[in-house]
């Protein structure tokens, strides 16, 4: 009888660890929405409550052109403007952007001079009156910032790929990261406090045969200054990471089958893999299924057991949709199916460290917005988020969706700010800002790689408006094919 009741809870335990459980947390709500297949909110930064900044593209009009927005109340978005191209013969493709305080953020991008051959200057901009205008800041950098992560003490730390960028009260340095190649790359930096924190890469898989992997994550303790492999070779390109002290971590990514998750107690040297529950059926189209998450775009721990993730679900037109050997676009967005993929995002919530997690329902229910077919917006692959807080937080993507949540019953904020003494577990602080790139530093859309009011509106003259358009679609479709 004993053994008969051991094996019936340990067969109930199993069907409650690999079933998703869902919760309406009925406190998502959609702030912007322009629905269109190429428009798309790419990077975000989060300040607080009411101060949020977000960049994409905007394809409504035929003409593809970078747009940026902000929110100063936490309910309203209006544009801002953004750099102007050096020449009349000049596009700018804007990559990420992150704010120190309300006033003073930061933004990078590469303006082609459309000449021939093309010229690209890789530039650094700055803005002192919350994005109104913007003044360079650093110009003709050796590689494109893809990062930039801000910390609550004004700092913004970020990445090129191969170092590791770091900006204090307006003057930028830079320190190399080792084992960088030309297809392994730093993805995303993630401090615990301005003295220590990782950096996380891989592999991301390309046309030429090389698949997402060889994942590997960096470690400073001088404030950025050197970094030291800690980990290396695992199985899946890591994008996306939450630190909560200088042990105790989670990092995320995919391969080219499913999305990974895993989570350190020792700094790094050793991780655990925690399981992912699949996002449900939707109901929609004859939707019977539950898919498995395909990538994880966003992680933020809060303490040791409070946390949640935002990942994505590939559930057609994806890589294992194609027929062609030499497809190598994690999702099918190249070679057999010409078809863009179709992708639901997902959020969850976990109160036990990542043991096991929540779904969250509402934030489809949020998306269902707009007046045409506002239930096809549940398909709104989200590029990243950022919760400063358990209590709030926004996320962006697809059909430049832009949703905030605010807890219907507030949590209590984590305890003080994380130390660096390895000899103490101090993992109630923030961690910063903390994500992807997701979530230390939190998050823009992992990224990319992305006075008065004025549009992003590419200036351009004469004959190379159409060459200036096809160089913003062709990197747009770039953009979302590194994450999607």
């Amino acid at each position: 009888m004993r053994n008969s009741l051991m094996i019936l809870g340990a067969t109930l335990a199993g069907i409650l660890f690999l079933s998703p459980t869902a919760r309406a947390r009925t406190s998502w709500t959609a702030l912007n929405i322009k629905p269109g297949d190429k428009n798309f909110m790419y990077a975000l930064d989060v300040l607080d409550k009411e101060h949020a900044w977000f960049l994409g593209v905007d394809s409504s009009s035929g003409n593809s052109q970078m747009v940026a927005y902000r929110t100063t109340d936490g309910e309203h978005l209006t544009m801002i403007g953004l750099p102007a191209p050096s020449t009349s013969q000049g596009v700018i493709m804007f990559s990420t952007l992150a704010f120190a305080s309300q006033d003073t953020g930061y933004i990078t991008g590469s303006e082609v001079e459309m000449s021939f051959p093309p010229k690209s200057h890789n530039n650094l901009w700055q803005t002192t009156n919350g994005g109104m205008s913007w003044t360079p800041l650093k110009t003709d950098m050796d590689e494109p910032i893809s990062i930039l992560r801000s910390m609550p003490t004004g700092e913004i730390f970020g990445t090129n790929g191969s170092q590791i960028i770091i900006i204090r009260d307006g003057s930028l340095t830079t320190s190399d990261l080792p084992q960088t190649t030309d297809k392994i790359r730093a993805m995303d930096v993630r401090m615990i406090n301005t003295t220590c924190g990782y950096a996380v890469g891989g592999q991301k898989g390309d046309d030429n045969g090389d698949a997402p992997g060889n994942g590997i994550v960096w470690r400073t303790s001088d404030g950025g200054s050197t970094w030291e492999v800690v980990s290396s070779g695992l199985p899946f390109s890591v994008h996306a990471a939450s630190f909560i002290s200088s042990r105790t971590g989670w990092i995320g990514g995919y391969d080219l089958d499913r999305a990974w998750l895993y989570h350190t107690t020792d700094g790094g040297n050793t991780w655990k893999e925690l399981q992912i529950p699949p996002h449900p059926a939707t109901g929609l189209m004859g939707d019977n299924e539950e898919h498995p998450l395909t990538d994880i775009v966003y992680i933020k721990f809060f303490d040791r057991n409070r946390g949640l993730l935002v990942g994505l679900a590939c559930i057609s037109n994806c890589r294992s949709d194609s027929s062609s050997d030499d497809d190598d676009d994690p999702f099918g967005n190249d070679g057999g199916s010409q078809e863009s993929p179709t992708i639901l995002t997902a959020v969850y919530w976990t109160s036990d460290g990542g043991n096991t997690w929540e779904f969250d329902t509402d934030i489809e229910t949020a998306m269902q917005t707009g007046n045409f077919m506002p239930e096809m917006m549940v398909y709104s692959p989200m590029a990243g988020a950022k919760f400063p807080s358990p209590n709030y937080g926004y996320t962006a993507g697809k059909n430049l969706l832009v949703l905030k949540y605010v807890a219907d019953s507030p949590e209590d904020e984590p305890d003080g700010y994380p130390s660096c003494d390895e000899n103490s577990d101090d993992d109630n602080g923030t961690g910063g800002n903390g994500n992807g790139t997701g979530d230390g530093t939190d998050d823009s859309a992992s990224g990319s790689s992305d006075g008065g009011c004025s549009c992003a509106t590419p200036a351009t003259a004469g004959s190379s408006v159409p060459m200036a358009a096809l160089f913003l679609a062709v990197v747009l479709a770039f953009v979302i094919r590194r994450r999607y």
